[in-house]
């Protein structure tokens, strides 16, 4: 099977799990307590009949079944509904905050690759070592630890003790929104994301590079007289990066779930802040929303893993 047969397969695989994505979030939100019918009753100064018909303005008067059919036909349409909390359409909202989401998430996602692939190649290089040794710890240290727990230790220490960062937000009146004032910002929360997966990199990229030094292949070309650079670089290092591949594309769905967290810890004004308030505001159209937009990136990061797989390793065939 090629490539291309491949990809249909998968296209429609990956469509029939993003429809139900979408009724698992529909049923979810709209099965949890509470909503926006329960925030308007709790407040005394709205009517029955106001509640009424601010419900009937929403849609949320509608049988359950109709906001479905109009929930589905909104996805494929791009009409996602409008904010109850902002009042814009919900697509909009999103859109606003996706730059500060780009912003935390790209250079946490090459700080985490770049130096955890670079740990693991140094660890392996001389395994059992101090080096190795200190390594592994550090990992299994910052495997254990809750990301919103040291996102908190971060401010304590850098923000509240030291007063070296800020400790919230994206700029600052005094800095003006300046390239520096901005990177300050940046620093606790790309950090916070970084560490946490930084050892997950380098422990799989070292054990990934030390079972591959001791495979057959390996022995046979140090026997032909191959320099140790071409080998350890040519033929080793290749093999050794396709779990680094996987780890990639779920580091990127961590990204989505894990920069709720963050952004919320860190006041970040980014889509997984918005994800936390609507949540709290019971802003179905942009909860719904936002959930689609994670799903339909996880499937499709995965998507383009399983390709990029065939590239590194020209054994795997698309069957």
């Amino acid at each position: 099977m090629g490539l291309a047969t491949y990809l249909v397969r998968r296209s429609i695989i990956a469509f029939g799990l993003i429809i139900l994505v979408a009724v698992i979030n529909f049923a979810i939100i709209h099965l949890a307590p509470g909503g926006p019918g329960h925030l308007l009753a709790s407040n005394p100064r709205i009517t029955p009949a106001e509640r009424a018909q601010i419900l009937a303005s929403l849609g949320l008067s509608r049988p359950i079944y109709v906001q479905f059919v109009t929930y589905l036909e909104g996805l494929f349409t791009g009409n996602w509904g409008v904010s109850y909390f902002y009042l814009e359409p919900a697509e909009q909202v999103i859109a606003q905050k996706v730059p500060a989401t780009l912003l935390l998430m790209v250079p946490s996602l090459i700080l985490t690759i770049v130096v955890g692939i670079a740990l693991g190649i140094l660890a392996a290089r001389k395994p059992f070592s101090i080096f190795d040794r200190s390594l592994s710890g550090f990992s299994f240290f910052f495997y254990a630890m809750p990301a919103f727990w040291l996102g908190f230790i971060l401010l304590t220490v850098f923000a509240l003790d030291l007063r070296w960062l800020p400790a919230s937000g994206i700029t600052s009146l005094v800095g003006g929104g300046s390239l520096s004032d901005i990177l300050t910002h940046l620093l606790l929360p790309m950090i916070s994301l970084a560490l946490v997966n930084l050892a997950n990199f380098s422990m799989v990229m070292r054990t990934s590079l030390v079972d591959v030094l001791d495979q057959n292949y390996i022995t046979t070309a140090r026997g032909k007289g191959l320099p140790e650079r071409t080998i350890f670089f040519r033929h080793a290092l290749r093999n050794a990066l396709l779990p680094t591949v996987t780890m990639t594309g779920l580091y990127v769905a961590f990204l989505l779930t894990g920069a709720i967290v963050t952004e919320t810890v860190f006041t970040w004004p980014g889509l997984g802040l918005l994800t936390y308030q609507s949540i709290i505001n019971r802003d179905y159209p942009v909860v719904l929303s936002l959930f689609f937009i994670f799903a339909v990136s996880i499937i499709v990061v995965n998507l383009i893993t399983d390709i990029v797989y065939g590239f590194l390793d020209p054994r795997i065939s698309y069957d």
